[in-house]
């Protein structure tokens, strides 16, 4: 087999590499590195899940403020006279008390059957119950949604 110039023989590239001392880590650098590699990851979820609330709390509130501005200017522009606005704003407010009555109205009686019907024995087993429930639904969640550790 003809070498090239200037080439070495594969021999001696062998011999070369066979003399190369190759280091071993210190003892405890893959734990480190694990430890280290899973609070990077750590941070960055973490970063990104603030930078996606920022990003959601922006959106939302310039969404808001579009619609308030242009609700503003349609309702502004079929308003002749402040009176007209006070007379509008009122008859709003009267109409939402009104709805608040009725909700009241309708409301109020059945939660007094509701509460008198039910024995209070049942109702410990209703909020034992649902402290149950939301715990459970709590740490599935958490266990679902906490970051997972490298293993290597």
């Amino acid at each position: 087999m003809n070498h090239a110039v200037g080439c070495s023989p594969p021999q001696e590239v062998e011999g070369l590499f066979g003399e190369l001392l190759i280091e071993q880590p210190q003892p405890g650098f893959t734990e480190r590195w694990q430890v280290r590699l899973a609070e990077e990851i750590s941070r960055e979820k973490e970063r990104q899940q603030l930078q996606s609330s920022w990003v959601f709390l922006a959106s939302t509130t310039g969404t808001a403020f579009v619609i308030l501005v242009i609700m503003s200017i349609r309702f502004f522009t079929t308003v002749q006279t402040p009176t007209q606005v006070f007379v509008s704003g009122m008859a709003l407010i009267a109409g939402l008390l009104n709805l608040t009555a009725a909700i009241q109205g309708a409301v109020v009686p059945l939660l007094e059957v509701f509460f008198v019907s039910v024995p209070t024995q049942w109702w410990l087993f209703l909020v034992v119950g649902a402290f149950v429930l939301t715990l459970v639904l709590t740490f599935s969640t958490l266990r679902f949604l906490s970051s997972r550790r490298v293993s290597l």
